[in-house]
């Protein structure tokens, strides 16, 4: 049954794009080097491996904007005196330092029909980004409801200032029509990234397409449309959507919003210093759909196959702009964002070709590119674990590594030459469950998360990286079937301190024996490189925190060690986790 929808959405997505083989012109593809790319389109750019990874105070905000450093959102923002969240429709701040003086300073109702996904705080200024409920009027309430017109979301930013007081004075608000698909911060800046398909107009007689529209109250109290003259596109790229992207400084409220859009919906985005990198599925039919009007039939259903690969358009980072500088293409699809690195101004991605629940010819194979400047392929490893499931990577200095599972898991090492074209596979090491998440953990080691029956975590040294060792001191077993960690699904939640040589994560724990009640809350080890895992203590939390979906958060401020979940903030000491204090949300 999985193969059988497998091939119907792959029917469908070839059919859409010979459907919108025709917006290409329409968009002006046919006058390629013209007008096809923004050469002010503002940055986008993403973190890596969004973890908090240091014991220290967190940097000042001026700091971060100096160095440009790139910020995930998230519905939990701190700096070394106050905290800032969303429990349900109310944005609250709290002051936590010193912990004996922790309070609630504000509490702000949310506007209803706003859904918010991400949170961004500079000096005393707020952003709130979020989602506005289905059918909302992208127009405001003001304008006449026979001038506005419906999309089934868009993507709404809310722009707060801070007085001495903690109260906040709403300064400015921007609206993107789209699907919220992610948001960053460099510096004072922020970029919202959208999908949107293509709509109508409902109004009388013959619909009128509306290609895309926005709203920014520094530009205008009405929205502005982006036009077909306006939209640029990724070259080949056919899909009916677009992927909207718009930038504003949360300090200037007075300073316009820049828009752009492109005919081709983002996916996968990876960013490093200099470059932007977005990367988008694709499905090309091997056999064509359409031939010779003399035959008799065109090519039919069951016979109809799709090749699959990865485009990847390449954008320069300059003076805070955005600057198309190419594009290449890599047989196979990424497992997630994190299958792309940069190092040394080369791109290295990892794909996967073939279905991992099929055996034989069409079974599963990885594939690792080394893309140039250009985005040539200047070296390449095929043909990796054949018949094996990519479960998950990690990208170090000159080495990659990979785990694949068949029964039971494989641990890969990969070694990158100097002039980047030799390359090298060892396949190192097999050991028992199934690895969702591999981390780098200091210079020469792994630390990797997944199920073998409970959770399962394990430490890898890589001393000598042809034999590592992960004996069972370097292996903890938690829980029993039914045992979870929101790390599966977010890698915010892992906390990592590479000088306390703490390593703490959300869990929701079952035991073999099932009138044991379950555990929720955190758990918190100290890893020693030689004694491996020791388990410093459980900081539980309500059972309905973990039904509502949360993740948990985890960070540090001088030695005070924090969890926060949707109903409170504790605070433990940093050496011996004693008990310090709590702060409950209203």
């Amino acid at each position: 049954m999985r193969d059988f929808s497998r091939v119907c959405k792959n029917i469908v997505i070839a059919f859409l794009a010979v459907l919108t083989l025709p917006l290409l012109s329409a968009c002006g593809a046919e006058k390629q080097g013209e007008n096809l790319y923004n050469q002010d389109l503002p940055v986008l750019n993403r973190t890596n491996h969004p973890v908090n990874d240091s014991d220290e105070v967190m940097p000042d905000l001026k700091e971060i904007e100096k160095k440009e450093k790139v910020e995930e959102g998230g519905l939990l923002q701190w700096d070394d005196r106050y905290l800032y969240t969303v429990k349900g429709n109310q944005l609250l701040i709290a002051q936590i330092m010193p912990v004996d003086e922790m309070k609630i300073l504000q509490v702000v109702e949310i506007e209803d029909g706003f859904y918010p996904v991400d949170l961004f705080v500079e000096g005393r200024h707020l952003a709130l980004i979020g989602t506005v409920e289905k059918d909302r009027a992208v127009y405001e309430d003001s304008v006449e409801q026979d001038r506005a017109f419906f999309t089934p979301a868009s993507v709404k930013a809310l722009v707060y200032e801070i007085d001495d007081y903690f109260q906040l004075q709403l300064k400015r608000k921007v609206l993107l029509e789209g699907r919220y698909l992610s948001s960053r911060r460099v510096g004072a800046v922020l970029y919202l990234i959208a999908n949107r398909s293509r709509s109508y107009h409902p109004s009388e007689g013959d619909q009128k397409e509306v290609w895309s529209a926005f709203f920014d109250t520094a530009s205008a109290e009405n929205p502005a449309v982006i036009d077909v003259p306006e939209i640029h596109y990724f070259p080949y790229y056919v899909e009916p959507e677009y992927l909207l992207v718009a930038s504003f400084n949360m300090l200037q409220h007075e300073q316009k919003a820049q828009i752009a859009a492109y005919l081709g919906a983002g996916e996968y985005v990876y960013a490093s210093p200099k470059n932007l990198y977005v990367a988008v599925t694709q499905y090309n039919p091997k056999n064509p759909l359409i031939v010779a009007p003399e035959q008799e039939r065109v090519n039919p259903l069951g016979s109809l196959t799709l090749d699959e690969h990865t485009s990847i358009y390449k954008f320069a980072i300059q003076d805070g702009k955005l600057v198309f500088k190419g594009q290449g293409t890599v047989p196979g699809t990424l497992l997630h964002r994190y299958s792309m690195d940069e190092q040394e101004g080369k791109l290295r991605i990892v794909t996967t070709k073939g279905n991992p629940w099929v055996e034989g010819e069409g079974g599963a194979r990885q594939q690792l590119y080394l893309l140039d400047e250009t985005l040539s392929i200047a070296g390449k490893l095929e043909e990796i674990a054949p018949g094996e499931q990519l479960t998950t990577l990690c990208f170090l200095d000159k080495e990659i590594f990979l785990v694949t599972f068949q029964e039971e898991s494989t641990l890969h090492r990969i070694a990158i030459e100097t002039d980047s074209k030799v390359l090298n596979l060892t396949k190192i090491m097999h050991f028992p469950g199934y690895y969702n998440l591999l981390y780098p953990y200091g210079d020469r080691s792994l630390l990797g998360l997944g199920k073998d029956k409970g959770i399962l975590l394990s430490f890898f040294d890589l001393s000598d990286p042809d034999q590592p060792v992960s004996n069972e001191k370097f292996v903890e077993r938690v829980g029993h079937y039914g045992s979870d960690t929101p790390l599966f699904r977010d890698q915010h939640s892992l906390f990592i301190g590479k000088d306390s040589k703490i390593i703490a994560f959300p869990v929701k724990i079952t035991e073999e024996d099932k009138e044991k009640e379950a555990f929720f809350g955190f758990y918190v080890y100290r890893f020693d490189e030689e004694k491996g895992f020791h388990l410093m203590g459980k900081i539980e939390e309500a059972q309905k925190d973990w039904e509502e979906g949360w993740t948990g958060r985890i960070f540090t401020i001088e030695k005070n060690f924090y969890t926060v979940s949707p109903s409170k903030v504790q605070v433990f000491g940093l050496e011996q986790l004693e008990y310090r204090g709590e702060l409950r949300f209203p």
